[in-house]
């Protein structure tokens, strides 16, 4: 009770909001265990600006505490604590964070990814996410978010692409394993949402095991331009690869039937269906850049 901060001032720039710990009326200020305890967390924060380790004076079971503070901090943003002595003082940045977390098994921080809802288990209340080249990660959703993480499901992962922010769940090797809560899930624009596919599938040389060509920068192009117009045309959107060659390739399940369109470098489009149930397949070379040939396979019923 005898803790309390207030808004002093905001400072221009940025928007700084100023702190300060006010002394209670009626006694001297005199420092107390209150400012003992803000120098520690100041050299610890400090240390791990350094990249040092945390001072001794620092209780380490208390390290966890700063997987709740600065969650939402964006990399280009930050905290100070500044005593009040100081024109400065350290700065509490997302990767101050992760240095005072890393002896922790997971650390938590706000986050925003793309992906598709393959999957919704009402009884756990919890969804799926298929990611672009990335594992599928579980999600926990609540009766706010609910209804539209049902409307975004489909089959095979193969409905509207969605953006899902939260709060997520990040390993020692700053990997996403899981949302812990879901604070808003958005559908993107189909056609857009397809071209971040294709740049997200986009690669180095040597991604695949230390062979694989690099991602040909107008391979992208043209699979962006190609893909784009199936999915305006209605077709459901695409599960997007890099190949080793150094090309794209988007594939569909369509009832018993799996369709691939490889873009080439060099100019090649191979294109391929599957009767996942008879084992029969025609495939084709394309002259030219058009989805008609595609369309046909994909959306076989339309007109």
């Amino acid at each position: 009770d005898r803790l309390q901060l207030r808004l002093r001032r905001v400072e221009q720039g940025s928007s700084v909001p100023v702190l300060e710990r006010p002394s209670p009326s009626g006694t001297l200020d005199l420092p107390d265990e209150f400012d003992s305890a803000r120098d520690v967390i100041s050299d610890a924060i400090e240390a791990a600006a350094r990249d040092e380790s945390v001072p001794a004076a620092f209780p380490r079971g208390a390290l966890v505490y700063f997987n709740r503070l600065g969650q939402g901090l964006s990399d280009d943003e930050s905290i100070e604590f500044r005593s009040p002595q100081e024109s400065s003082g350290p700065r509490y940045t997302q990767q101050t964070r992760k240095t005072l977390l890393a002896g922790q098994m997971n650390y938590q921080r706000d986050t925003t990814v793309l992906g598709w809802v393959t999957e919704v288990d009402a009884e756990l209340m919890r969804f799926q996410l298929r990611r672009v080249n990335a594992p599928a990660i579980s999600a926990r959703i609540d009766a706010v978010t609910f209804d539209e993480v049902k409307s975004a499901l489909a089959p095979t992962g193969e409905g509207p692409q969605v953006s899902v922010s939260g709060v997520g769940v990040f390993d020692r090797n700053d990997v996403l394993v899981r949302f812990d809560s879901v604070h808003e899930l958005t559908f993107e624009d189909a056609v857009d949402a397809l071209s971040d596919a294709v740049s997200a599938v986009v690669v180095d040389e040597g991604w695949f095991d230390g062979d694989g060509g690099a991602t040909d920068p107008e391979v992208v192009r043209r699979a962006q331009a190609l893909l784009a117009a199936i999915v305006a045309s209605g077709a459901p959107q695409p599960r997007v690869f890099p190949v080793p060659d150094g090309g794209v390739q988007a594939e569909w399940t369509v009832g018993d039937r799996e369709i691939s369109v490889a873009v080439e470098p060099g100019g090649g489009l191979y294109v391929i269906s599957v009767d996942i149930t008879s084992g029969v397949s025609e495939d084709a070379s394309l002259a030219e850049d058009d989805p008609a040939p595609v369309l046909r396979l994909v959306l076989p019923d339309a007109s």
